[in-house]
């Protein structure tokens, strides 16, 4: 049997236990290309620069009433991170390795049970909508949500660009494009950087589904702006080096106004944040995409980048129509 409490916050005895777990499951995932969850949104408070009142919630799983493990380990732990600009809850989940394939997820799920009619939302959390991504479409993934009726409602293509190894072209990578200036935004700029940060949660919180990586936060990841003599700011872009896998740099919030129709305020942006990547003796940099956008596809695939894996976003209640996520 199983056992489960749901936390708002976690004391430091426990949040050393979560903290064992996650190092436990990371090291035996890294290979595997699964999930990696963390025990909080990266970027601490920074991340309400792009949702005003973030809330998270934790939930804890134990097994009970077991002669082979009478000290009742964690088992699983989930990190529920709550959107109150789409009253959306996006789920983290991760079991022990030790005690996968047994069923206590589901069983988990089923105690849990997914209702999120009531008036306080799912589990007295006030989520009316669950998410959770499945990266590289895993089969156990595909499983549960068939078993619980949750839909594919979104869908982002993870592609990968090599930035070591011989054959590659290791010529510096242009700054500006036409009258495109690209350059850092830093947090000593107050004012750019709420200009940047006010662009960017303008076009993320038109996105009805979360992201497979955690929001970037100006303090912890390099931003850059475009700017455009004529117009001032026309587009921005994050790289993140420390919140994924060793040696990977993450190239993240693509954000263009929508009056640029042009490709180059992308592809100065997309060759900066590849530069950063370089600088910082990335292996590897990645992007997520939507595979519905052809043009930012192709502009990726110019900048020599090629699909790795195609992550997917499971939502309960089923979606009313199935959409394409959004990168930008």
């Amino acid at each position: 049997m199983i056992g489960y409490e749901w936390l708002d916050r976690l004391d430091p005895p426990i949040e050393r236990e979560v903290a064992d777990l996650v190092a436990s499951a990371a090291a035996f995932d890294q290979e595997m290309g699964f999930s990696k969850v963390t025990l909080r949104r990266a970027g601490g408070t920074g991340s309400r620069l792009f949702d005003p009142e973030p809330r998270t919630y934790h939930l804890l799983t134990r097994l009970t009433h077991n002669r082979r493990w009478p000290a009742q380990p964690l088992v699983t732990y989930l990190r529920l991170d709550v959107s109150c600009v789409h009253d959306t809850g996006t789920a983290h989940v991760v079991v022990r390795p030790e005690f996968r394939s047994l069923g206590i997820a589901t069983l988990l799920f089923e105690l849990l049970a997914l209702d999120t009619s009531a008036g306080a939302g799912w589990s007295a959390t006030g989520v009316v909508s669950v998410q959770a991504w499945a990266h590289g479409s895993h089969p156990a993934a595909q499983r549960m949500a068939a078993r619980f009726g949750a839909t594919d409602s979104h869908r982002l293509w993870r592609l990968c660009r090599p930035l070591t190894g011989p054959g590659l072209d290791t010529s510096p990578l242009p700054a500006q494009a036409g009258d495109v200036v690209v350059r850092p935004v830093s947090a000593d700029e107050p004012g750019l950087a709420e200009e940047v940060t006010d662009l960017v949660a303008a076009i993320r919180n038109r996105v009805p589904c979360s992201q497979p990586r955690p929001e970037p936060d100006i303090r912890s990841a390099q931003f850059f702006v475009a700017l455009r003599k004529s117009r001032g700011i026309v587009g921005a872009l994050a790289v993140s080096h420390d919140d994924v896998a060793p040696g990977v740099s993450s190239i993240r919030t693509l954000a263009i106004r929508a009056a640029e129709q042009g490709r180059e305020t992308a592809l100065a942006l997309l060759a900066r944040g590849l530069a950063c990547s370089r600088d910082r003796e990335a292996q590897i940099a990645e992007i997520y995409v939507n595979p519905a956008d052809e043009k930012l596809v192709n502009m990726c695939r110019t900048l020599g980048f090629a699909h790795d894996q195609t992550d997917i976003c499971y939502t309960w209640p089923p979606a009313a129509s199935t959409s394409e996520g959004n990168s930008r």
